[in-house]
């Protein structure tokens, strides 16, 4: 057994009988771990906020080997994200980061880039919570995310052919990847142009992403086709409860603004 620190981002955290916690993070050189936190949920509790979704912080624990749960010994805050909190739909998206990042990551398996990105959409989310583009940006995380782990889309020729691609036909979901014009005739795709595939490439090859002005639907493109690919070629994946949940917000907040004759109709009073 080894006392052990790191920087971590809390994923998410749950009671644990009745005076503790566990909790799952995101730690910058251990990877994504499962502590317990003694006393957390009592009056006096050393860990205060720090065990809470939506901070980062510094975490010392005692990492033991062929143990899933290590027993965490002190746990400080040096980053709460109180616009993301405060904002819905923020609130909704950066929680998803959170949930898909626990679901996706094996655990104590050291991935800094994974973090990096992480902490970069939570920052980028509390600095600006109505960023219009926010549901994009959480696509491009989670693609950075899933082409680490080794299911990035084939975009260097057709999945369908393995030839050049020298005119892009389309996105082929059950394929994972580009689809030339000569194989488009035997299956449906997706619509790519040639902006929605410059950004996929930036994000499955790691590069920085340049900023310019992207033409009208791009963003809706490209949110269309990760979220298709991810579904059918994550094991197991069908979504997440957050994106769910902000859907419901969505068209509740929608019902509301409506003149009270229309909501009455709906069934909303």
């Amino acid at each position: 057994m080894a006392i052990v620190e790191d920087q971590a981002l809390v994923l998410r955290s749950q009671r644990y009988r009745e005076t503790s916690r566990i909790t799952t993070v995101l730690g910058k050189r251990f990877g994504k771990v499962h502590l317990i936190a003694k006393g957390a949920r009592e009056q006096k509790s050393p860990f205060g906020a720090s065990l809470e979704p939506l901070t980062g912080g510094h975490i010392v624990f005692y990492l033991k080997e062929e143990r899933s749960l290590h027993l965490l010994k002190a746990a400080s805050v040096e980053r709460a994200y109180h616009n993301a909190l405060t904002h819905p739909r923020a609130y909704y998206l950066t929680c998803a980061a959170l949930e898909f990042t626990a679901k996706m990551l094996p655990d104590e398996d050291p991935s800094p880039e994974v973090f990096d990105a992480l902490e970069r959409f939570l920052d980028r989310c509390d600095r600006e919570p109505l960023l219009p583009r926010a549901e994009a940006r959480l696509k491009a995380f989670q693609l950075h995310v899933v082409s680490r782990l080794g299911y990035a889309p084939q975009l260097d020729l057709c999945t369908r052919c393995d030839g050049e691609l020298e005119a892009t036909a389309g996105f082929g979901v059950a394929e994972g990847g580009l689809v030339c014009g000569n194989c488009a005739s035997q299956g449906n795709l997706l619509p790519v142009s040639p902006e929605t595939l410059e950004l996929l490439a930036a994000l499955v090859q790691g590069k920085k992403l340049v900023r310019r002005g992207r033409q009208p639907g791009v963003d809706r493109e490209f949110i269309d086709i990760v979220g298709a690919f991810l579904r059918y070629h994550l094991p197991g994946y069908q979504g997440l409860r957050a994106l769910k949940g902000l859907g419901e917000w969505e068209r509740l907040a929608e019902d509301l603004s409506r003149p009270n004759e229309d909501r009455t109709e709906n069934g909303v009073s």
